[in-house]
Order: C-alpha cells, then structure tokens, then sequence
C-alpha cells in the first residue's frame, strides 16, 4: 500500500513539475535572502505568479556603526538594479521577494549580509513573466525595505 502511494505522489509531483517548471527552475535560481512584500498591492495587483523575476533599483542603503568611508563606498551601488524571485504565500498577507543568486555577488562583496544590521531602500521597477515584462507601479515610485 505505501508502495502505491508513494507511486502516484511521485507521479503527480513529476506532473506538476512538467505542466509548471518555470516554479523549479527559478526557485533554483533564488537565495535565501528576503524581503516582504503585501500580496494586495503587488502580486494580486499585478496577478503576478510564483517564479517572477523581479527588477528593483537600489536608492539607499543605511548601517548601523557605519564609518564615513563605508558610507562613501555603499553610495557607490546607489541606483544599481537588483533582481528578486517572486516567491507566493499561500498562508498570510505578504508574499516574499527572494534575492536572485544574479544578485547576490554585489551583496556579498559589499558585505550588505543577512543579520548585519542594514536598512535597504528599493524602487521596483518591473516584472518578468515569459518573456513579457510588465511596467510595476508606472505612476508613481513605490518603495520597498529590506
């Protein structure tokens, strides 16, 4: 019986995972590193799904202790764009904007790192599902903190 069971769950997740693979793929692609976004205002808004690639642009980034020469050096990736996976929640009001493994490098040699006390500002710019890529919030800058 267990046997069987495991047969046919199995087969429906290989099923799924063919009907949908955009899911896995880009998850692969995605780190650890988070940051929430409300579900009503961006992915019910945009109907987006899981699995988007997100461009946002990075306006400020803010440190605790930071000398003035760290401040100068984190100015300098002031207005670099940035790129999330979308990852939808089904329990709760926020969804998770997950930084891109394409991403991460500027992150890390910059030492901006989970738990190191930065305050992150970013301006979403657009989405990108199957090849089309849709304008976010075109009228007026949104902002997000990470």
């Amino acid at each position: 019986m267990i046997q069987v069971v495991t047969k046919v769950a199995l087969t429906i997740a290989g099923y799924l995972i063919s009907k949908f693979p955009f899911v896995v793929e880009e998850k692969t692609e995605a780190t650890k590193v988070a940051l929430e976004v409300p579900k009503v205002n961006f992915s019910e808004a945009y109907d987006l799904p899981e699995g988007t690639i997100v461009v946002g642009e990075l306006i400020k980034i803010e440190g605790v202790g930071l000398s003035e020469k760290d401040k100068a050096i984190l100015k300098d990736i002031e207005g670099v764009k940035v790129e999330f996976i979308l990852e939808r929640l089904h329990l709760g009001n926020y969804d998770r904007l997950l930084l891109s493994k394409k991403s991460w490098p500027l992150f890390r040699d910059y030492s901006i790192l989970p738990d190191m006390m930065y305050r992150i500002i970013l301006k979403l710019i657009e989405a990108k599902v199957n090849d089309k890529t849709i304008p976010l919030f075109p009228k007026r800058d949104v902002f997000v903190g990470l």
